[in-house]
């Protein structure tokens, strides 16, 4: 019975995810460019920081995410998200006995 088995592996996905067993679980690891804390202090208003921002040649993704590191100005961040980790499918099963 068991030579008959066939199993198949493949992606489900073709971004690289980088998993860190963090905190007693699984996380994702991925980074994030966020303003530095003494900059959002200094200007509160958001629309002025922006503005400092853009002077500066930062720049924006297509969802308005900050994606240019400056120096002074803004800095990489790693975040760690809960993630559930699957390590396999059975999508079918076939009883011999019968």
């Amino acid at each position: 019975m068991s030579e008959s088995q066939h199993y198949e592996y493949k992606d489900f996905s073709e971004e690289e995810i980088v998993l860190t067993y963090k905190w007693k679980s699984w996380r994702r690891k991925s980074t994030n460019i966020v303003f530095l804390d003494s900059i959002l202090e200094k200007y509160p208003n958001g629309k002025k920081l922006h503005d400092t921002y853009e002077k500066l040649n930062g720049k924006y993704n297509c969802h308005r995410m900050i994606c240019t590191v400056i120096p002074g100005i803004t800095k990489e961040k790693n975040t760690y998200e809960k993630v559930n980790v699957i390590f396999g499918i059975k999508e079918e099963y076939y009883d011999y006995s019968f």
